[in-house]
């Protein structure tokens, strides 16, 4: 694995958090075409656990969805990290992703590769060492507002 930081996508604006900036999630849905969608989907579940949590988030759009079904764990694929509920997120409210991630995900044909134990391991201890870049996505999410 590369001794670079992980890149975040797939978090959401906190107003308990005023330095925050990430996006509204309803300042991010486009319109997918389904067979698309459906193949990154399917990436975003293949997915290897990279931190898991005691508490659960909510649906930002107050949907109504269990708790339990938004998540508590964030998966990567050695480049992003994604909370559990980005898929809940695109399947239901139609939420958008940076072309860069797109295009990383389209190259790897929409498969996230094997990871040895060891990769696993350096993956949450980075993650809970060094946190996240969002470079990407905060960039991305400015350019829609």
């Amino acid at each position: 694995m590369e001794n670079n930081m992980l890149e975040a996508i797939g978090w959401w604006y906190d107003p308990n958090e005023p330095a925050c900036r990430d996006p509204k999630p309803e300042q991010c849905v486009i319109e997918w075409e389904e067979e698309y969608k459906a193949r990154v989907l399917s990436y975003l579940k293949q997915g290897c656990l990279a931190l898991a949590f005691l508490g659960y988030d909510s649906c930002r759009f107050n949907c109504g969805v269990a708790d339990s079904i938004i998540g508590s764990k964030e998966f990567t694929d050695g480049k992003f990290v994604w909370p559990e509920s980005l898929v809940h997120y695109i399947e239901v409210h139609n939420v958008g992703l940076p072309e860069e991630f797109l295009q990383f995900v389209e190259g790897r044909n929409f498969k996230v590769p094997d990871f040895s134990d060891e990769e696993i391991q350096e993956f949450s201890r980075s993650a809970a060492e060094q946190g996240y870049s969002e470079k990407i996505w905060c960039s991305w999410a400015s350019e829609l507002t």
